[in-house]
This record gives C-alpha cells, sequence and structure tokens, in this order.
C-alpha cells in the first residue's frame, strides 16, 4: 500500500482516492496488469449497500473498464451496479450514497477493443464485436474481489 501511496503524484497520471483502502492511488495505464493503480480514471461503484472507489483498469485484460462503459462522466447503471467514472481530474474524496441518488441511466456499453491483437481458432485476427458482457463481467469480478476483501 505504501507503493500506492508514493505514486499519488507521478505526471501523467489520474489521482485516486481509494475507498474503503483509504490510500490515494495514481490511476495509470502503465501500471502493470493486475496491479490496483492501472488505469485511465479513478471509478466509484455501488453495489447494493455496499460503496468502493478504485482505478478502472480490468485485472485480467488491463482495459479500461470505464471505456468499455462509453466514459460515462455521470452516474449511471451497469446491470445493477451503480458507476461513476468521473472526469479525468479522478476523485480525492471517498464516495457516498449521495454520488449515486440520481443513477438511473444505463450505461452505453461499448465493444473492447482489440488491443492485445487477439486471434481466433484459427490464427486470424478476431474481428468478433461481441458485447456478450466483458465490462459486467468486470465490474463484476471487482465487486467480489472488495467483499471478499472486507472478510480478510
Amino acid at each position: 500500500m505504501l507503493v500506492l501511496s508514493s505514486l499519488a503524484r507521478a505526471s501523467g497520471t489520474v489521482p485516486c482516492a481509494t475507498h474503503p483502502m483509504g490510500i490515494t492511488a495514481s490511476c495509470t495505464m502503465s501500471a502493470a496488469v493486475g496491479d490496483p493503480s492501472r488505469g485511465t480514471r479513478c471509478m466509484r461503484m455501488k453495489q447494493g449497500a455496499t460503496i468502493f472507489q478504485m482505478c478502472d483498469a480490468d485485472s485480467q485484460t488491463g482495459n479500461s473498464m470505464c471505456a468499455s462503459l462509453g466514459n460515462p462522466v455521470t452516474c449511471c447503471n451497469a446491470g445493477g451496479q451503480k458507476v461513476d467514472c468521473g472526469t479525468t481530474s479522478g476523485f480525492t474524496s471517498s464516495p457516498t450514497d449521495n454520488d449515486f441518488a440520481h443513477c438511473n441511466t444505463v450505461c452505453d456499453f461499448q465493444p473492447p477493443a482489440n488491443t492485445a491483437g487477439s486471434t481466433d481458432s484459427n490464427g486470424d485476427p478476431n474481428t468478433s464485436s461481441s458485447t456478450s458482457g466483458g465490462g459486467r463481467d468486470s465490474l463484476a469480478l471487482w465487486s467480489l474481489l472488495f467483499v471478499l476483501s472486507m472478510f480478510l
């Protein structure tokens, strides 16, 4: 956690007061895939009564979850999870219930970018434009990790 705190003022990053951990991370796409400081934006989420805030990179692909949701600058609903990607200025305070009070607009899911150069089973470039829930799956994974961290 000390590493994340020391990164808070690096150039080309987005500040993110992670919640509930209480440290400030610097969201940057130059962080390694799976690193909690990877992301292009500081993302607020609410699922049920649980609220948290983190950098927006998918822990498995490293892609921006906010981009997969259309980079919403106001709160939107992503299948039962309320999400606010804010702006590139980040969030330096913890989220509250009021941040999600008017979160009724459905998020604009975008097909994931083919940034990894994936291929299909024949070795050809994967041109599939399926939106079968990659962004929703990532949000669900983060939600699960957050809930599990509460019990560790």
